[in-house]
């Protein structure tokens, strides 16, 4: 079982986080100001009907690639509070944080639903009128 690998400074790293502390002391703490967020959602009918289970986030500019395990965690994958104190839910929220999805629609409409963050413009393209 992985538990979470040791981040090294100016280096790129691929960590997979299961604990807290891992969140806290591995991932969070290795995240620069300015940073913009690649993020990916997976999960079982991942929607507000369905449960999202793993989190891959690519962060640039370190080029540090992290995969958040949120069935394991749960709500403390994104409330845990790192060093500085933030929590990835803050940092998620932040609109001087860039994010970047492919297809958001569903991975939006899950985050929403469990509470998890609130992703702004994730509903689809907007509405039309005749």
């Amino acid at each position: 079982m992985v538990v979470g690998l040791q981040y090294t400074a100016g280096a790129a790293a691929n960590t997979f986080q299961r604990t807290p502390f891992d969140i806290s002391r591995v991932f969070l703490s290795s995240i620069p100001p300015s940073s913009t967020f690649y993020l990916d959602l997976e999960g079982k009918s991942l929607s507000r009907n369905g449960t999202l289970s793993l989190l891959t986030v690519l962060v640039l500019p370190t080029q540090a690639t992290s995969n958040v395990d949120v069935q394991t965690l749960g709500d403390s994958a994104f409330t845990t509070p790192g060093i500085g104190g933030n929590t990835l839910k803050a940092i998620l929220e932040d609109p001087h944080t860039s994010k970047c999805f492919w297809d958001v629609r569903n991975d939006a409409d899950a985050a929403e639903t469990w509470a998890v963050w609130k992703c702004p413009g994730g509903g689809g393209p907007p509405a039309t009128h005749p």
